[in-house]
C-alpha cells in the first residue's frame, strides 16, 4: 500500500473549503484501497489543541509539511504569514529536490465586491510572472475537488490505471462514484454546445413527459369509443368516432418516437461533448507547475471559461510557429519548445472542437501531431513529456495506421528504458499497448509478438503491483484473446477466467476491464459454439455479451468503439443463430456511428463491413455482400502501405461469394490472393490454409460459367 501524505495551508476564510476537501480524501481512500492507495491529509486544524515545545506553532507545521509528498496552497482574499510562509518553505524543499514533491497553487475568484490584500496581488503576478507556475483558479468546490483528482491521477497513474476518474452524465466519477457536479465547472457549465444541448435535452424530456400523459388520455378515450363500438356494432358514429380517435392516438405515437428518436440521438452527442472538455481538462492539468506561454495562458483562460473555440482559435497560431520553426530550428530552438507545448494541447482541443467534421477532425490532429513529433526531434524536447507525447501519438494512430503507431509505441519503449530502466511500471502499460497493435493481425509472427510482449507486462506488473490488480487482468484477458486467434482454446478460457476473477475481486463489475473480459469470453464461446453446436456455448456467448454491453454503456456510452464491438460480436452471435434481421440491425446501427465517431477510413469501420456482407451472404443476397467486402478491402489498402494479412480475409470473402454468384474466374482470382498471403504468413500446417485451398477445389468443381 503506497501512502501520500498531503499538506494543506491555507487562511481561515477558506475553512468552508478545506473541510469539503477533507471529506473528498476520506471518500477517496475508501474507493482507492483496492488499487493500493492511501491518502494522509495533514492541515493546521489536527495540530491546534496539541502540545508542543516549539514557542512558534507554526515551526510544527513547517516540520509537518517536510514530511508531506504534495502540497496544497489555497488563497481567496488574504494573504497571511503564515500560508505564505508554507509556501516559501515548500518551494525550497522542492527545488532542492526534497518533500514535497509536488506543490499545487489554487486561487479561489473573487466576487466584484471583494478586496484583496496587495500582498496577495504582488504575490498572485509572481506566481505566474517569477515562479512559472500555471495555478488554478475555481468559483466552486467542485472545481477545486477535480482540479485535484486530475493532478493525483497525473502523479499516480501506474497505481491508479487510465479509467478511475471519468465523466459521464454531467458529473465526474472516481470508481463509478460520482463526486463533482459538471454544471458547477465552467469549462462545461460556460460552454455554449454544453449548455445548448443541455436546455434541449431538458425541453425534450418535458415535451415527451407531457406527449406521453396526452397520448395516456387518448388511449384510454379510444378504449371508451371501442367499447361502444363493440356494443353497438352497426352504429356508424359509433364507428366514425372510434377511427378518429385511433387516428389522433396513432399520430401522436408517431410524434412522440420521434421526439424519442431525437432524445436518444442528442444525449450520445452530449456525451461526446463532456468527454472532448474532460480530455482537453486533463491535458490542461499536465500544464500546471511549468512555465507556459501567455498565448496558451490565453487558451487555457478561454477553454476553462468554457469557449473552446475561441481557444482553437488562439492556438492556430502556435501551429503557424511551428511550421516557421522546423524550416530553421537552430534559429528559432526556444519558440519551438514553446510552440510544441501548445501544439500537443492543439491535438486535444482539434479533436474537441466538434465544429468540424470526425474526418476533419482526424486529418488535421494527425497533422498536429505529426508537426510535435518532429519539432520535438529538433529541439531536444524533455524525455519524460515525450514519452507522454508519444503514447498519445500512438493511440491516436492505434486503429487509423497500425504500421506508424507500432514505430511510435517502440520509440516510447526506448525512452521509458533510458528514464526509468528496463522493469519499469510505465513500461508494462507500453508493452500493452504495442501487443494490442500486434493482436490485431492472425499470422504467427504477429502473434507471436504479441504473447512476448504480455509476457514482460506482467512480469513487470507482478512485480509492481501483485497478481490482484486491475492491469494484470487487462493483460490477462489481452492474453486469452491471442490464444483464441492461435486456436489454442483451453488456454484462452484460463487467461479470460483470470481477467475476470482478477476483476470481480478487485474493481467488481461495472469496470472497463471487467467488460473487456466478459466481451472476450463471450467470443471464446461462439467460436466453440461454431465449433461443435453445443446450445450450452451460445447461451453463454449471448449472457457474455449482454453483461459486456450492460457495463460499458454505463462506463463508456454507446457511442464508444468498446461499445461497438460488443453490439458487433452480438450480431455475429444473431447471424449464427439464423437471426438475420436483428443482426442486421445491430450491425447497420454500429456502422453509423463509426462512421460518423470514427470516420470512413478506420479499421473498425472495415470490420464492420466485413461482418454486413457476412449477413447479407448468409441471406443470399450477394451483390450487397460484395459491396460490403470491397468498401472493407478499400479501407484497408488505404490504412495499410503494405500488404497485411487482414487482406486475406477481404479476398477470401470477395472469392467465396463470386464462387456462389457463379462467377468462377474472379472466384479463383481473390482465392488465389487470399491463398498466398497465408501461406507467406502463416506456419505451413495452419488449418487456415486448408480452408482456403478447399474453397479452391469446390470452386474448380461447382463453379458455373
Amino acid at each position: 500500500m503506497k501512502t501520500i501524505k498531503i499538506f494543506l495551508a491555507s487562511s481561515e476564510e477558506l475553512a468552508p473549503e478545506r473541510e469539503k476537501f477533507t471529506d473528498l480524501v476520506c471518500r477517496l481512500n475508501k474507493l482507492f484501497k483496492g488499487r493500493g492507495l492511501e491518502l494522509d491529509l495533514e492541515k493546521w486544524e489536527y495540530f491546534d489543541s496539541s502540545v508542543s515545545p516549539n514557542p512558534d506553532k507554526q515551526d510544527d507545521y513547517n516540520e509537518i509539511l517536510k514530511e508531506c509528498e504534495m502540497c496544497l496552497v489555497i488563497f481567496w482574499r488574504r494573504f497571511g504569514r503564515f500560508t505564505e510562509k508554507e509556501f516559501n518553505i515548500a518551494r525550497q524543499q522542492f527545488i532542492e529536490g526534497k518533500n514535497p514533491r509536488k506543490i499545487y497553487v489554487f486561487f479561489k475568484n473573487l466576487d466584484k465586491e471583494d478586496v484583496i490584500t496587495d500582498e496577495l496581488k504582488t504575490f498572485k503576478e509572481n506566481v505566474y510572472n517569477h515562479y512559472g507556475h500555471f495555478y488554478c483558479k475555481f468559483a466552486n468546490v467542485d472545481k477545486l475537488k477535480l482540479e485535484f483528482l486530475l493532478q493525483l491521477e497525473l502523479y499516480q497513474k501506474g497505481l491508479l490505471g487510465e479509467k478511475a476518474i471519468e465523466v459521464r452524465q454531467e458529473h465526474v466519477y472516481v470508481d463509478n462514484e460520482a463526486v463533482a457536479d459538471l454544471n458547477n465547472i465552467p469549462f462545461a457549465s460556460n460552454n455554449d454546445g454544453f449548455r445548448k444541448m443541455q436546455a434541449e435535452l431538458k425541453e425534450l424530456k418535458v415535451e415527451i413527459t407531457d406527449m406521453q400523459a396526452e397520448l395516456e388520455k387518448k388511449q384510454q378515450k379510444l378504449e371508451r369509443k371501442k367499447a361502444k363500438m363493440e356494443k353497438e356494432p352497426d352504429d356508424e358514429d359509433y364507428r366514425e368516432e372510434f377511427e378518429e380517435t385511433k387516428e389522433e392516438v396513432d399520430a401522436l405515437v408517431d410524434k412522440l418516437q420521434m421526439k424519442l428518436n431525437r432524445k436518444n440521438e442528442l444525449e450520445k452527442e452530449f456525451d461526446r461533448e463532456q468527454q472532448s472538455l474532460f480530455n482537453t481538462a486533463r491535458r490542461i492539468t499536465e500544464l500546471r507547475g511549468q512555465k507556459i506561454s501567455g498565448r496558451m495562458a490565453r487558451a487555457i483562460e478561454a477553454f476553462e471559461d468554457g469557449d473552446a473555440q475561441r481557444a482553437d482559435a488562439i492556438l492556430d497560431e502556435a501551429e503557424r510557429d511551428a511550421d516557421e520553426a522546423l524550416a530553421d530550428i537552430r534559429t528559432a530552438k526556444q519558440l519551438g519548445l514553446q510552440s510544441l507545448e501548445e501544439l500537443i494541447l492543439k491535438a486535444s482541443v482539434k479533436m474537441a472542437n466538434d465544429t468540424i467534421s470526425i474526418e476533419e477532425r482526424v486529418s488535421e490532429t494527425r497533422s498536429i501531431y505529426e508537426k510535435a513529433d518532429n519539432l520535438a526531434l529538433e529541439v531536444g524536447f524533455d524525455k519524460k513529456k515525450y514519452a507522454k507525447l508519444l503514447r498519445n501519438y500512438g493511440l491516436f494512430l492505434e486503429k487509423r495506421d497500425r504500421i506508424k503507431a507500432l514505430e511510435v509505441f517502440g520509440r516510447q519503449v526506448k525512452l521509458l528504458e533510458e528514464i526509468y530502466g528496463t522493469n519499469n511500471i510505465y513500461l508494462a502499460r507500453a508493452y500493452d499497448d504495442m501487443a494490442r497493435i500486434w493482436k490485431q493481425n492472425t499470422s504467427e509472427h504477429d502473434l507471436t509478438e504479441a504473447w512476448m510482449l504480455l509476457e514482460k507486462a506482467l512480469g513487470i506488473q507482478n512485480m509492481h503491483l501483485g497478481t490482484m490488480h486491475a492491469d494484470v487482468a487487462k493483460t490477462y484477458y489481452l492474453m486469452g484473446e491471442v490464444q483464441i486467434k492461435r486456436l489454442q482454446y483451453e488456454e484462452a478460457e484460463v487467461c479470460i477466467g483470470k481477467a475476470i476473477d482478477i476483476c470481480e475481486n478487485t474493481v467488481g463489475k461495472m469496470n472497463l476491464t471487467t467488460a473487456l473480459a466478459y466481451r472476450a469470453m463471450g467470443t471464446l464461446q461462439k467460436i466453440l459454439y461454431n465449433d461443435n453446436k453445443d446450445k450450452k456455448f451460445y447461451d453463454e456467448a449471448v449472457k457474455n455479451n449482454f453483461l459486456a454491453i450492460e457495463i460499458l454503456e454505463t462506463v463508456e456510452g454507446t457511442d464508444h468503439e468498446d461499445t461497438l464491438i460488443s453490439y458487433n460480436n452480438l450480431a455475429n452471435l444473431f447471424r449464427v443463430a439464423g437471426k438475420y434481421e436483428e443482426a442486421l440491425d445491430l450491425h447497420k446501427k454500429s456502422l453509423a456511428i463509426k462512421e460518423r465517431v470514427l470516420g470512413y477510413y478506420h479499421f473498425s469501420t472495415a470490420i464492420e463491413y466485413n461482418n454486413l456482407g457476412i449477413v447479407f451472404h448468409d441471406k443470399n443476397d450477394y451483390d450487397d455482400a460484395l459491396n460490403c467486402f470491397f468498401k472493407s478491402l478499400e479501407i484497408k489498402e488505404n490504412l495499410f502501405k503494405d500488404e497485411n494479412y487482414s487482406f486475406s480475409l477481404s479476398y477470401k470473402r470477395i472469392g467465396i461469394t463470386y464462387s456462389a454468384m457463379g462467377n468462377k474466374k474472379e472466384a479463383q482470382k481473390y482465392l488465389l490472393k487470399a491463398l498466398d498471403i497465408r501461406k507467406r504468413m502463416l506456419k505451413e500446417d495452419d488449418p487456415r490454409i486448408e480452408q482456403i485451398q478447399e474453397e479452391l477445389d469446390k470452386c474448380n468443381n461447382n463453379a458455373v460459367f
